[in-house]
């Protein structure tokens, strides 16, 4: 079977060795951004992936496969493009926007998308994110035919997959991937032993688009709240946070044991360190730890933090918080402008 590969997600690479050890052919990949060519995460599970599966980088240069980054799927560019590449199926894997019917219409089999949910759970787009922001149940993998209606076609292949408490965005989102790779080639087997899938059934619930808004500190966060926060935002979007008058990112935020006897209504600093503090959040302790200055090198942040975050500054505002990062950016663009 000719695939043409539809994705935003550069590690999605792993499907085209997977596909082709089965025979299948890949006929172009096509995608919404350049973005998808920049290999730019240096963290440990990452590099793993891109070491043992490749990216979409890495194999399409090496197999020479036909590429097409484009904004609109009704660019009739496009369209004689695919035409020329002769595919029998599109397969998707995080495409931003909603596939038209009359695009799907030029594939012999259709569409087929990767849904990283056991649909009917967690339908729309970032059901990771909202696994685990809202603690939601449904993670897991699915692959649909595609539809007008957006992901409620027949399901030809489901899988729920395992998701504990201190489970993060990118630790359920490459698990999901090494499945997908996995299971890929046993969907294109099933559809040509022309399997017409079945239909979804049981309760339905929507997803949370991520917002920016997300990844800011608020004081009327739960405890509870800030961690599932952090977990679902921190890999993709840093965590931001002002104490006093001092803006800075983070990475991690994590419990630690046992609870204070007396709570706190806005949460507070009780010890500062190198790149790391804990803070007082009602009756628990909270250690926020990858700790960045806005504004500030990142080779200078360690010193500066000693400075100015001290034990007794308590957490500001929202709309500080926001306030403060919209004057710190003006100023890092300003001082570019300057530069250059």
């Amino acid at each position: 079977m000719r695939i043409l590969l539809a994705t935003g997600e550069q590690y999605a690479g792993g499907l085209i060795p997977s596909l082709k050890r089965s025979g299948h052919e890949f006929a172009g990949i096509i995608s919404p951004a350049r973005g998808l060519f920049i290999e730019s995460s240096w963290r440990p599970r990452p590099l793993y992936f891109r070491w043992r599966f490749g990216t979409i980088k890495s194999h399409q240069s090496r197999q020479n496969i036909p590429v097409r980054v484009c904004n609109s799927l009704s660019d009739g560019s496009l369209r004689t493009w695919i035409t020329s590449l002769r595919p029998d199926l599109l397969l998707v894997l995080g495409w931003p926007n909603i596939i038209p019917e009359n695009f799907l219409a030029q594939f012999p089999q259709g569409g087929i998308n990767i849904h990283p949910s056991v649909l009917p759970l967690l339908r729309g787009a970032d059901p990771i994110f909202s696994s685990v922001l809202n603690n939601a149940k449904g993670y897991g993998i699915t692959f649909h035919k595609m539809e007008a209606e957006i992901d409620k076609g027949n399901v030809i292949l489901q899988k729920p997959l395992n998701r504990e408490d201190d489970d993060s965005y990118e630790t359920l989102y490459f698990r999901f991937l090494r499945v997908a790779i996995k299971l890929t080639p046993l969907v294109m087997k099933a559809l040509q032993s022309n399997s017409a899938g079945v239909s979804q059934s049981g309760t339905s619930s929507k997803t949370t688009r991520f917002h920016w808004r997300y990844t800011v500190y608020a004081p009327d966060d739960s405890p509870e709240k800030i961690v599932r926060k952090t977990l679902a935002c921190y890999s993709h979007h840093k965590m931001i946070a002002l104490f006093g008058k001092t803006l800075f990112s983070f990475t991690h935020c994590t419990k630690k044991k046992g609870l204070v006897s007396c709570s706190v209504t806005t949460p507070v600093i009780r010890s500062v360190g190198l790149r790391a503090i804990v803070i007082q959040h009602e009756k628990q302790l909270l250690a926020l730890s990858g700790i960045t200055l806005i504004g500030t090198p990142p080779w200078l942040s360690p010193l500066r933090i000693l400075q100015r975050l001290k034990k007794g500054q308590f957490l500001e505002s929202v709309s500080a918080t926001r306030r403060t990062l919209r004057d710190s950016r003006l100023k890092e663009k300003q001082n570019s402008k300057i530069q250059s």
